[in-house]
């Protein structure tokens, strides 16, 4: 399933307006979307984002998005 760009948006922006943005990166960001996937799957069994993790040595990455975050970057 396609992520939906507007909530992808609405999602990073909520990010980046409640964390530090001195500590807010790349690798923190990742993990934001995984720990808010996660818990959502818990609470009502479905994901947010319909991405697919991959399972790296420092912990799951949603791909499409990070591909997403490197061509803006």
């Amino acid at each position: 399933m396609k992520i939906p760009i507007p909530k992808l948006k609405a999602m990073i922006l909520y990010f980046a307006s409640n964390t530090d943005s001195g500590l807010l990166g790349k690798v923190k960001l990742m993990k934001l979307f995984y720990f808010a996937d996660f818990t959502h799957v818990k609470n009502y069994a479905s994901p947010i984002t319909y991405d697919n993790y991959v399972h790296l040595e420092h912990g799951p990455i949603p791909s499409t998005i990070l591909n997403l975050v490197n061509a803006v970057e």
